[in-house]
């Protein structure tokens, strides 16, 4: 449609003041219909039955409490995108609760409503595909133009014409046309006359008819003055009237009588009319009785599951077809790697009772889901806890995923293993080492997860401090992030102590073997070489956390989503990286420690005890000098967990040494 003809029909359509109709040029955003006739019935059911007016604007006033939003996979579309800013203010007179209040009563009455997508300057030099601006149109006004059985376009109030793709209409399904939708109360005129007609009648029967709920009579011969009638009455309402005189003794005086009135069998007939007319109503629209306002069999239980029907099955009807429809013709033309979807998260009627929630919780974290997962899972009001980002087996409190492993099974482990030799001593010595290892292994660790707790929420702390400064390149979001040197710093201070506790405790486990009352000296240079090597897991993180930054540039991810991802990083080495690290440094550190005290000793042999490979298993029971290697494969390790040995051989070793005493 051309600028000149625009033009001019706008000229008309705001000349056209009045008409038959009584519909004025002001009227068209506002919705106003002046010409309601009064005398057939409902002819406004938003105006005259009160049923369809708490049911729609129920639906209406509800349905914005789910927040439209528009994502590219998982990750938000932010605030400034001009798709989200169309939607947050469709127009110079409404945000975008308004908007779905205002479409969505149109909707529910209507059971279809009509936006207009005027033509932006960006459509008209071809730079978007987005609309200036949406505009609620009153289906009731509204008329297609057809012209040899095909939709040519709108006409609104007879005096406005639409192209078809400046009007995006959403309806429900009508089986009598396949252009117009099917309002709920096409079924339910007789429901909706019915209850109007019978509220007609009551108030008339109030206005005009009403009648007194007691009478008095009088004997023929009474020849009381209407002064001292009037007097009986004003007492008797002082002494009877109101509840609080209600079920008092009364006297009459002798030939006097009472009699007291109340509801015709028509009239009750209209009381149930109307209950079950309001019903049928209800129904129609969907909107369960408690939620209608109609408590007559309502409690909390029943309450509470209305709700959540209301929102699923009637509710969210509205925002699929919502989503739908914007999605097909207004966000795929825009870009279509988005996708608008209603939030549902922050609607109060669809949060679980926490008492249900909790059961819930505490039933998947006894199977091993982390805490953490599902805080973020179920909305709970905490989350990011330290410790909880690794799931337990319940009552055992065994990390999932390890091998179960308990100070009082060593003695188990021993059984299943090969020892060759027969000194009874060599299974005192693998017992007592098995035992120390596994305390050492949880606090290991508990402070190697609280270290990557911490590491964590500084990267997160920095990468979300300030999101409008952000540039999404890799190399700035690096910088950004750039606390390793730091952190190796971090490592040094919070492992010395932990490997000096390791130390210690093999140190004094060794002179038990040998029955030394002696001291021995920890050995600072182990200490100093675990370490080393220990700094190794930040190097392995930084290339990790570089590459999900990489690939998230690459893939347009927002910074929440970039984080999001970095997140979930630091959750998977949590739990799959902290028991083979802590295994490999307290064994290594151990039998290092323990080798130099028998050393010092003057025990002249060790003796390879254990084995959870074939290379290990294969020599278990060999005996060497204190000063020579085992061959192990193809290498030579002076002890288990030699850190001359290659990772294939010393990563997760569980096996240990035994002095030969001659």
């Amino acid at each position: 449609m051309n600028l000149l003809k625009r033009l001019q029909m706008a000229v008309n359509f705001f000349n056209y003041t009045k008409s038959e109709k009584t519909f004025t040029g002001n009227n068209w955003k506002r919705g106003l219909d002046l010409s309601a006739n009064k005398d057939k019935g409902v002819t406004l059911p938003m105006k005259d039955s009160s049923i369809v007016y708490t049911c729609v604007t129920k639906i209406a006033s509800n349905l914005p409490q789910a927040i439209l939003k528009f994502y590219r996979g998982e990750d938000e579309i932010p605030f400034n995108d001009p798709i989200v800013r169309l939607f947050n203010k469709p127009n110079d007179m409404t945000n975008q609760a308004m908007f779905l209040e205002n479409s969505t009563m149109f909707f529910a009455l209507y059971g279809e409503v009509f936006w207009y997508l005027p033509k932006s300057a960006g459509q008209l030099s071809g730079s978007t595909n987005l609309p200036a601006e949406i505009i609620v149109l009153n289906p009731k006004h509204m008329q297609e133009v057809v012209e040899n059985d095909q939709m040519k376009g709108w006409m609104y109030n007879n005096k406005i014409a639409f192209d078809l793709d400046e009007i995006l209409q959403i309806k429900f399904p009508n089986p009598y046309s396949f252009i117009r939708g099917m309002s709920p109360i096409d079924g339910i005129q007789a429901d909706m006359d019915s209850d109007y007609l019978a509220g007609k009648y009551s108030k008339q029967f109030f206005v005009n008819g009403a009648a007194p709920s007691t009478v008095f009579t009088t004997p023929d011969d009474d020849e009381s003055s209407d002064e001292q009638k009037k007097e009986f009455l004003k007492q008797w309402n002082a002494l009877h009237r109101g509840v609080s005189n209600s079920h008092k003794a009364a006297i009459l005086n002798a030939g006097n009588d009472i009699k007291t009135i109340g509801l015709t069998q028509e009239e009750m007939h209209y009381v149930d009319s109307r209950q079950y007319s309001a019903l049928r109503i209800m129904s129609a629209f969907s909107v369960p009785p408690p939620i209608a306002g109609d408590f007559t069999n309502a409690n909390y239980s029943n309450i509470s599951v209305a709700k959540q029907m209301f929102w699923n099955e009637t509710l969210q009807v509205y925002m699929r077809r919502y989503a739908n429809m914007i999605n097909s013709f207004i966000v795929e033309p825009y870009d279509n790697t988005i996708k608008a979807k209603f939030d549902l998260t922050e609607v109060v009627e669809l949060q679980k009772d926490a008492k249900d929630v909790s059961e819930v919780v505490a039933k998947y974290a006894g199977i091993g889901v982390p805490v953490n997962v599902l805080a973020e899972v179920y909305h709970l009001p905490f989350g990011d806890i330290q410790g909880l980002d690794v799931g337990y087996q319940n009552i055992s409190m065994i990390e999932v995923g390890s091998d179960g492993y308990t100070d009082e099974e060593p003695a188990k482990q021993i059984e299943i293993e090969t020892i060759k030799s027969n000194k009874s001593i060599d299974k005192s010595v693998r017992t007592s080492f098995l035992q120390q290892r596994a305390k050492d292994e949880k606090i290991f660790i508990k402070e190697l997860k609280k270290y990557w707790f911490n590491q964590r929420s500084k990267i997160l702390n920095k990468l979300l401090g300030k999101k409008e400064d952000v540039t999404l390149e890799t190399a700035a979001i690096m910088q950004r992030i750039n606390i390793w040197d730091q952190e190796d710093k971090n490592l040094v201070t919070r492992f010395t102590p932990v490997y000096t506790m390791i130390l210690e405790g093999a140190g004094e486990q060794a002179l038990v073997n040998i029955g030394s009352k002696e001291g021995f000296i920890v050995d600072q240079t182990i200490i100093n070489q675990r370490i080393s090597i220990l700094k190794g897991i930040n190097n392995s993180t930084y290339k990790t956390v570089e590459r999900i930054v990489k690939e998230g540039v690459e893939k347009g991810k927002s910074v929440n989503g970039i984080a999001k991802d970095i997140k979930g990083l630091y959750s998977h080495i949590s739990k799959s990286r902290s028991m083979k690290i802590a295994r490999t440094e307290t064994g290594s550190s151990m039998n290092s420690q323990q080798l130099k005290t028998y050393n010092d000793k003057g025990v002249a042999k060790k003796r390879w005890v254990g084995g959870n490979r074939d290379s290990h298993s294969s020599i278990t029971g060999t005996t060497v000098g204190m000063n020579e290697s085992f061959i192990v494969g193809s290498e030579f390790l002076m002890y288990p967990g030699d850190p001359n040995g290659s990772a294939e051989e010393t990563i997760n070793c569980t096996c240990s040494i035994s002095p030969v005493i001659e």
